[in-house]
């Protein structure tokens, strides 16, 4: 029991100490009204705080996969919901959140197709991303700008389904 309290103790002094590391990164998303993120990789580790500064148009950030950037929003994902900024706006939406594992890579997109599907044209961000990896970020918005498959829906249980398989779950 006493070892214990110790090792409480110990922990409780130290989480301050460790949590004081953590640094806040300013992304700007839509700078100079163009369609990309800057900076568009990242590496945080946990507890650092990613702020996104959307500074034109109408955009989010969207998180997905590495396989599938442009199909839909990761289930249960980081999403920004769309931001749009006017041009003649004086105010500059923010949207933060804390990272919670550096030891998995993530990926984003914008959303936004209105005009243009944004994320085909290359509009995607990483966090902690292996370059030398399979998945690196340059692999990762290739994967974005060759994806013309239609947009993945989401079934009843909250499980994305492609628009190319979804057809054999309502029975046509």
């Amino acid at each position: 029991m006493l070892a214990f309290t110790r090792l409480s103790l110990a922990a409780a002094v130290l989480a301050p100490a460790l949590s004081s590391h953590a640094v806040k990164i300013l992304v700007q998303v839509g700078p100079e009204n163009s369609v990309t993120f800057s900076p568009s990789n990242i590496s945080a580790n946990v507890g650092d705080t990613v702020t996104f500064q959307f500074l034109a148009k109408n955009h989010s950030v969207t998180q997905t996969t590495f396989a599938e950037p442009c199909s839909s929003p990761l289930f249960g994902g980081i999403n920004s919901g769309f931001q749009p900024v006017s041009p003649d706006s004086t105010a500059t939406p923010q949207f933060s959140f804390t990272v919670n594992n550096a030891s998995t890579p993530l990926f984003f997109f914008s959303a936004q197709t209105a005009v243009v599907n944004e994320c085909n044209t290359g509009m995607v961000f990483s966090i902690n991303q292996d370059p030398n990896s399979a998945e690196s970020f340059a692999a990762f918005q290739a994967n974005a700008k060759a994806d013309i498959r239609p947009a993945a829906k989401v079934n009843k249980e909250g499980r994305r389904v492609h628009a190319r398989d979804f057809a054999k779950l309502v029975g046509k």
